[in-house]
């Protein structure tokens, strides 16, 4: 009888009647350009509207912080914080230091139509320069977030420039660069893949800072995705199941 009613039990939860997962928050941060002249902003707005042609990045996500960054802005120490907000009503504080900013539309080559949402996310850039990393520092988490990815989508000046993203000071990948093409490829390991991202999976803690180290590259953008935590019930299930095996191990015996 104690083995039907957990069969029935979990027959149920896993047939859709009861929730096994919950979406997390996603924070999306899209680092703006600028055009030729130093004083004058290139502000490519990702977020386009609900609709599936309306989303950026190996996620889909559209919801997007513009960063609005130029000039050569982080010479002279680090800017922000920004307050930037998530999908589901999360938030965090972003403050970066670079060497300065550009844009494919003015320097480099963007092979990926205009209003192209992911094309847009990954025109703008803040750069890397010789002894001058790329720093950005993410804050305020702990209270949203109880563990979450990083998606750091790179890229730069040119193609093939040889460049690296460290996390926290010890974890380190490195990639090249490359123009992008609109389908997103992501670096592992510490090979020379030419790539437009970098995963940190399964981070956990109040804040992180990333460095982006290689003259001519560069950060176009973050997303800071929540890990959803697994629903009471489906830990109650495991523990019932649990208790079945037992149970019939003693029968057995």
């Amino acid at each position: 009888m104690k083995r039907l009613f957990v069969s029935m039990f979990l027959s149920f939860l896993l047939s859709g009647f009861l929730p096994v997962s919950a979406s997390g928050d996603t924070i999306g941060v899209n680092f703006t350009g600028r055009l030729g002249s130093f004083d004058i902003p290139l502000s490519l707005h990702v977020e386009f509207g609900e609709s599936s042609s309306g989303v950026a990045g190996v996620n889909g996500n559209d919801v997007w912080n513009d960063l609005i960054t130029y000039h050569d802005q982080g010479v002279a120490g680090t800017i922000g914080p920004w307050r930037v907000f998530g999908s589901e009503g999360g938030s965090a504080a972003v403050t970066v230091r670079s060497q300065g900013t550009w844009s494919k539309s003015t320097k480099g080559t963007r092979i990926v139509p205009n209003e192209n949402p992911s094309g847009d996310m990954m025109d703008g850039w803040i750069c890397a320069g010789t002894s001058r990393p790329v720093t950005v520092n993410v804050s305020e988490l702990s209270g949203q977030f109880s563990s979450y990815d990083v998606y750091a989508y790179v890229g730069g000046t040119d193609p093939n420039k040889q460049a690296s993203v460290t996390l926290n000071g010890s974890t380190r990948v490195a990639y090249t660069t490359r123009i992008f093409d609109g389908d997103f490829k992501q670096a592992t390991g510490l090979g020379t893949y030419a790539a437009d991202y970098v995963l940190f999976p399964g981070l956990a803690g109040d804040s992180f800072t990333l460095v982006v180290d290689g003259p001519g590259s560069g950060l176009h953008g973050l997303e800071i995705v929540g890990v959803p935590e697994p629903p009471s019930l489906v830990l109650l299930a495991i523990s019932t199941t649990g208790l079945v095996v037992y149970w019939r191990r003693r029968r057995a015996a």
